[in-house]
C-alpha cells in the first residue's frame, strides 16, 4: 500500500463515471482509474443509455469484462435521464469520502488521485474541492494545455469566465460537501458542472495541483451549440445565482454580466449574425474594446495552446 505523508489508512476515493452513448471510449476511461497509483478507489459507472438501444447493449457488453472487479459498481438507469441525474446516482451509490468526477471519454494520468488527495489532506478543513493541469486531445492531437493555478473561493471568477478547469473531469471534492449543496442541479442541460461548482464554491475553498494529471478528449458530439441553448443557459445563471451576483461589489457584478454574454456575442460573431452580436453587446455593456480584447484572447489561446479564462 503507498504511504502518503505517513497515512497508512488511505481515505476511500469514490470514482463517479456517467456514460452515455460512448461505449467505445469507455474501456480506456475506466483502464485509467485502474492505473492509479492510489490503491483505496472503487469506481461507479452510470449507465444512462436507454435499456432498449443498441448504446446500452454495447456498454453491458463492455462491463462485462470488468465483472471480476470487486471496486467496480456498476449501476443501469431505467430510461435516459440526463448527465446531472447520472452523477447523481453515483454519488448517492458511493462510500468514499472524496469523490472524483470522470465523463467517459476523459482519462486519468496514473498519479491523479494520489496528487489530489496528498494536496487536500495536507490542508485545513476549509479546503474541500481540488483540480489539476490538463492536457486537451483531439482526435488524438493535444490541441491545448490547461493552465489555471487560481486557489481559494472561485465562484465569482467562474460566473465572470475568468476560470477554466474542466470540471466534469477534474473536480475531487469531499463527499459531505456534495451532501450538503444535494449535487447537481437536474434542470441544468448544459454547464451543469460549472453550476455545481460555483455552488460548492461558496461553502469551500478549492486547491491546485500544479502538475497535468488529466487527458481531456473533446468531443463534439455532446458540445453542440445552439443560440436557444446559449441564452437559456446564461438566463438560468444569472437567476440561480441572483443573490450571490447582487451581494458582488458594482463593477463585479457588471464583469459577471459580461462575462456570460460574451458567450452569447460569441457565438453571434462566429455566426456571422454581427447585427445580433453588435446588439447583445449595446445592451450588456460588452464594449468594442472588451470585445476586441476577447477576440484577441481567443487567437492567443489558439496560437498558444493554452486553455485559461478570460480576464474581463
Amino acid at each position: 500500500m503507498i504511504i502518503l505523508e505517513g497515512i497508512i489508512n488511505m481515505k476511500l476515493v469514490s470514482v463517479v463515471i456517467p456514460t452515455y452513448k460512448r461505449s467505445e471510449m469507455l474501456k480506456n476511461t475506466i483502464d485509467s482509474v485502474l492505473r492509479q497509483t492510489y490503491e483505496n478507489i472503487e469506481i461507479i459507472i452510470v449507465d444512462d443509455n436507454d435499456p432498449n438501444s443498441k448504446e446500452r447493449e454495447m456498454t453491458q457488453r463492455l462491463m462485462e469484462s470488468y465483472k471480476g472487479y470487486k471496486n467496480i459498481k456498476y449501476i443501469l438507469h431505467p430510461k435516459n435521464l440526463n448527465g446531472a441525474a447520472a452523477r447523481n446516482t453515483g454519488f448517492n451509490n458511493a462510500s468514499g469520502y472524496y469523490i472524483a468526477l470522470l465523463d467517459d471519454d476523459d482519462e486519468f494520468l496514473p498519479k491523479k488521485i494520489e496528487s489530489q488527495v496528498k494536496r487536500l489532506e495536507e490542508l485545513d478543513d476549509s479546503w474541500g474541492m481540488c483540480y489539476t493541469q490538463f492536457i486537451r486531445k483531439k482526435n488524438g492531437k493535444i490541441i491545448d494545455k490547461g493552465i489555471e493555478n487560481k486557489e481559494g473561493y472561485i465562484g465569482a471568477d467562474i460566473l465572470k469566465g475568468e476560470l477554466y478547469i474542466s470540471a466534469g473531469s477534474n473536480l475531487m471534492i469531499r463527499k459531505d460537501i456534495i451532501d450538503e449543496i444535494e449535487g447537481f442541479n437536474e434542470n441544468f442541460l448544459r454547464r451543469q458542472d460549472l453550476e455545481f461548482l460555483i455552488r460548492a464554491s461558496q461553502i469551500t475553498k478549492i486547491a491546485h495541483v500544479p502538475e497535468i494529471c488529466l487527458v481531456i478528449n473533446k468531443d463534439d458530439r455532446s458540445n453542440a451549440l445552439s443560440e436557444y441553448k446559449l441564452i437559456k443557459n446564461t438566463n438560468e445563471f444569472l437567476n440561480i445565482f441572483s443573490g450571490y451576483i447582487n451581494d458582488l461589489p458594482k463593477l463585479e457584478k457588471k464583469k459577471v454580466a459580461i462575462g456570460q454574454y460574451l458567450l452569447l456575442a460569441r457565438y453571434y460573431a462566429f455566426n456571422k449574425e454581427f447585427k445580433l452580436m453588435y446588439e447583445t453587446c449595446k445592451k450588456n455593456d460588452i464594449t468594442l474594446k472588451i470585445f476586441i480584447r476577447y477576440i484577441f484572447y481567443l487567437i492567443k489561446r489558439k496560437l498558444l495552446k493554452q486553455c485559461y479564462g478570460f480576464k474581463i
